[in-house]
């Protein structure tokens, strides 16, 4: 038996005694386009309940992504019937979501909605109005690309900042209780958004750039920002972010200890992107292995403490500081 494998029963009893919260996966998109049996269990996909349930999973997050393909009154359509095709599951499964404060410690389990770039807002406030009454509770401000709110990392080499409309939208995303997240955009619109916030923002799912170069990770100015302000980096499972060729889930270890080291612990949390990647670390093959990140990080010599931290407390601390109930 492998050091690893040898912590694997207290990596399981620690998830059952304090679940895990993931804050980004793609799994809603399979729902509504492949007809996932996410709640039997479906090999086809990296999330299912029945491996949520086996690994302790007590919060995910359902992010609902905006194919590029999809702009304006067309961004918003496809977004609702994302939201739609999880209602549906919810009401005939039985499934929970989270929208207020109050819910965050009930038994999971339980989801909450966000998105995946803002283009579905269309610049309005009246749509983030409903998205907000349909349930969503995080939201990223751009893909890689350009909306009306902000620049995306892909957009070239002078890339802009938050636009007026997106200062808008973000003061009123903070009115409402939305939680504000950076990933994808660009640094300038990055710096302007830390700018535009009284409270913290968060990046759901990146790595370190110091540890992997790579467009998508952050700077340690960034993650010390991040820190200093009361937000959470959602280190990702994404093997292109973690290293150059074949990754594992020591990749994801050294990510998690740049990011403490650079930001404090209290800044670290899990965004996997299950389901919006095609390959995975080894080790990571989908959500039922979380067990064994936690397990390498127990060899690698964080206490439970720690891990309780970064597996749920540090995500639930900026729902509770931005959720208005």
């Amino acid at each position: 038996m492998s050091q690893v494998q040898s912590y694997h029963a207290r990596a399981l009893a620690l998830h059952r005694a304090s679940p895990v919260v993931d804050a980004h996966c793609d799994t809603i998109s399979l729902i509504l386009d492949d007809a996932l049996a996410f709640c039997a269990g479906d090999a086809r996909g990296q999330v299912d309940l029945p491996r949520l349930r086996s690994a302790h999973v007590g919060i995910q997050v359902f992010a609902c992504w905006n194919e590029p393909a999809y702009s304006h009154h067309a961004a918003f359509a496809r977004c609702m019937a994302k939201i739609g095709a999880y209602h549906q599951l919810a009401r005939q499964e039985g499934l929970q979501l989270v929208r207020s404060r109050a819910n965050l410690d009930e038994p999971g389990p339980r989801f909450i909605l966000s998105l995946e770039d803002a283009a579905p807002c269309m610049g309005s406030v009246v749509h983030l109005e409903a998205l907000f009454a349909a349930g969503v509770r995080m939201i990223g401000l751009t893909w890689n690309g350009r909306n009306e709110l902000a620049d995306g990392v892909g957009v070239g080499q002078h890339p802009g900042g938050l636009t007026e409309v997106g200062r808008a939208l973000v003061s009123h995303m903070e009115q409402l209780g939305i939680v504000v997240d950076l990933a994808h955009v660009a640094e300038p619109s990055f710096w302007d958004t830390l700018d535009s916030l009284q409270g913290p923002a968060v990046v759901s799912h990146a790595n370190a750039r110091a540890v992997h170069d790579h467009r998508r990770n952050l700077s340690d100015a960034q993650i010390k920002a991040l820190a200093d302000r009361g937000g959470v980096v959602g280190i990702t499972f994404v093997p292109a972010f973690l290293a150059q060729g074949r990754s594992s889930v020591n990749d994801v270890v050294r990510h998690i200890k740049h990011v403490a080291q650079v930001g404090g612990l209290h800044c670290v949390g899990l965004g996997s992107d299950f389901d919006g990647i095609t390959e995975t670390p080894e080790g990571l093959e989908h959500v039922g292995c979380l067990p064994n990140l936690t397990a390498a990080l127990l060899a690698d010599g964080f206490s439970e403490s720690d891990l309780r931290l970064i597996l749920r407390e540090n995500w639930l601390r900026v729902f509770r500081t931005v959720w208005r109930d």
